[in-house]
């Protein structure tokens, strides 16, 4: 089977498509990864044909901008910058397909524009979806809008969920479907949720157990399990901090994924400040060097970047940012998690992890070292949690995630392009 992965976004949306395109090669297809040329080192290092696209975009500007993960403006910054790409997106997808046409095409439901070029060339279509907000479920015992605990907010969250999808119609066909008609597009209806939605099979790329299936799901919609690639192939872990893990009692991790350390200086001062004030081991994934601290307390280093699947299950907890892939990975290692959920889908993710009994959320723009500290303390004392994410761990190590989506990837590649499928209803509560 010739098949056609697309990746877009930061490395955590990358790398989980990293891992179907392995699993896709242990089966005897043949893959090709388009992908911007920042991320051709970790395709070349998985083992993956790489195919640049939308080479003029600033990947490394927006990964600095200032509000990328502002808990109000980030989903505009996200939003304009794939939209801004979507014509010359098109033009290099255009061109790969007129090179040599694939059996299937695989992409992340951000590639905005691939599944237009699919249903216009008749090619199977399989969209990733890595988080579980964008199916915008009305029955999801954590609903898509939720930010905070608690009964009144998830309420809430429900009562004004009906004006959720006119509201990203108003929001987001205008300016879609002007893109659309300078590509050669008619205008649609519900442009980005069709993008979302949509495809012949559409792959839940996370565990029934962080969110099982749901009766008002998208059609075709499928929960495959996460999927596992963090770079280690590329980038292993530094002797020091492999001689620091041996040298004492597990540390906490602290990490801000793969782009939103860029400004977290401040974050990684008040982690040094809170393993100071709780005597804790502590190990911190700064990213670059200029986000670390310049003192640290004593049992406390820092370094740039270190595997999470080599790191993670010999930690005593994980702080993170609520990142999909950083929630995915601190699950499978069977830690407790606390989760400093800056914008995005990371809200949701944390109040999935609260729900499973795993970790606990704090909200990035509360943060101060009194509440770190003691938000920290409770969870490192919390016998509850560690037992609950040590479970998950287990339940997570005997999934294969990118294994199950192989198989509906094929499925969907025999079946070949199905009539588009109707949207689904708004079920009662």
């Amino acid at each position: 089977m010739d098949t056609l992965l697309l990746a877009f976004g930061s490395h955590g949306d990358v790398h989980p498509v990293l891992g179907v395109g392995q699993a896709l090669v242990r089966r005897g297809h043949d893959v090709r990864v388009m992908a911007h040329p920042y991320f051709q080192p970790d395709i070349d290092a998985a083992g993956l044909s790489f195919r640049p696209v939308g080479a003029d975009i600033d990947v490394h500007g927006l990964m600095r901008h200032p509000d990328l993960f502002h808990r109000r403006r980030g989903s505009h910054v996200v939003m304009n910058s794939v939209l801004t790409a979507v014509p010359d997106f098109i033009a290099g997808l255009n061109a790969e397909l007129d090179a040599r046409r694939p059996d299937v095409i695989v992409a992340h439901l951000i590639c905005i524009g691939v599944r237009w070029v699919a249903q216009q060339r008749r090619i199977p279509l399989a969209t990733i979806t890595l988080a579980p907000p964008t199916w915008f479920s009305r029955l999801d015992p954590v609903p898509a809008l939720q930010k905070r605990r608690g009964q009144f907010w998830r309420a809430a969250s429900y009562a004004v969920h009906p004006l959720l999808r006119p509201l990203i119609r108003l929001l987001t066909d205008g300016r879609i479907n002007r893109i659309r008609r300078a590509c050669g597009f008619p205008p649609e209806r519900d442009n980005l949720l069709r993008d979302f939605q949509s495809g012949d099979v559409n792959l839940g790329l996370w565990s029934t157990c962080f969110r099982d299936a749901m009766p008002d799901d998208p059609p075709r919609a499928r929960i495959c399990g996460f999927t596992w690639y963090d770079g280690g192939a590329r980038r292993p872990s530094p002797p020091e901090l492999r001689a620091f893990l041996d040298d004492g009692p597990p540390p906490v991790v602290f990490s801000l994924g793969s782009a939103a350390y860029h400004g977290g200086a401040e974050f990684y001062a008040l982690a040094a400040q809170a393993c100071g004030v709780l005597g804790r081991r502590g190990v911190l994934l700064s990213g670059a060097p200029e986000y670390a601290p310049r003192e640290l307390p004593a049992g406390v280093m820092a370094c740039d970047y270190a595997p999470f699947a080599e790191l993670l299950p010999r930690a005593a907890a994980v702080v993170h940012h609520g990142g999909i892939g950083s929630t995915a990975q601190t699950l499978r290692a069977g830690r407790p998690s606390l989760l400093v959920a800056h914008a995005h889908d990371q809200f949701n993710n944390g109040l999935r992890v609260e729900r499973l009994g795993a970790g606990r959320m704090l909200p990035r723009h509360t943060l101060s070292a009194r509440r770190l500290s003691a938000a920290l303390d409770a969870l490192l004392n919390d016998s509850a949690a560690a037992g609950a994410a040590s479970q998950l761990g287990r339940k997570l190590a005997r999934e294969d995630g990118a294994a199950v989506a192989v198989r509906h990837i094929e499925d969907a590649a025999r079946r070949g392009v199905r009539p588009a499928a109707a949207p689904p209803t708004e079920p009662r509560p």
